[in-house]
């Protein structure tokens, strides 16, 4: 009987520690960097660098020759979509309002199942510093609890220009 209780125990803790380092690994990969091109150099990371890591999936309309199908086209422009909607909806949520529109250039690194890694983006639109930090904050909360509902083989990367507006 001792055996069996000690086995159990054993298999159980186990299972503990497996769930914890899963969750730690979710929580370590959840921790994307974000700011403009010359943010991330101050850190020391360089978009050209990156762009070397990370395989390029998609820019705007422009699919990688890794999607063979337009299912998987149209799979990759649908995930996009859904998360830049519910990026939408967070600043909404959230009381943040461009007041007019807003085009910025997003290009985002992924992890293999749409983790984001880093984020660049570059307003092509003039905005009020302030404006700017708030979007900040919001996007990186946002992105720890978020990501592209797409998975591939590799680390990707896709590049988007995405037109703001606020939701009425």
């Amino acid at each position: 009987m001792k055996k069996y209780l000690s086995l159990t125990t054993y298999l159980l803790l186990i299972t503990i520690l497996i769930s914890c380092r899963e969750n730690v690994k979710k929580q370590i990969l959840a921790t994307a960097i974000i700011g403009t091109e010359a943010e991330l150099a101050e850190q020391h990371i360089m978009i050209s660098r990156l762009d070397k890591e990370y395989n390029f999936l998609a820019s705007g309309d422009t699919m990688s020759s890794a999607f063979k199908t337009s299912l998987d086209q149209r799979n990759i422009q649908l995930a996009n979509t859904q998360f830049f909607n519910r990026f939408e909806q967070f600043l909404n949520d959230n009381d943040f309002k461009w007041g007019q529109p807003v085009t910025c250039s997003i290009r985002i690194y992924c992890e293999k199942d749409g983790m984001i890694d880093y984020l660049s983006y570059d307003f092509k639109t003039s905005l009020a510093n302030n404006k700017i930090l708030k979007f900040n904050t919001l996007l990186t909360t946002f992105v720890a609890t978020h990501k592209i509902e797409f998975t591939v083989k590799e680390n990707y990367t896709i590049s988007k220009e995405v037109q703001f507006n606020d939701i009425k």
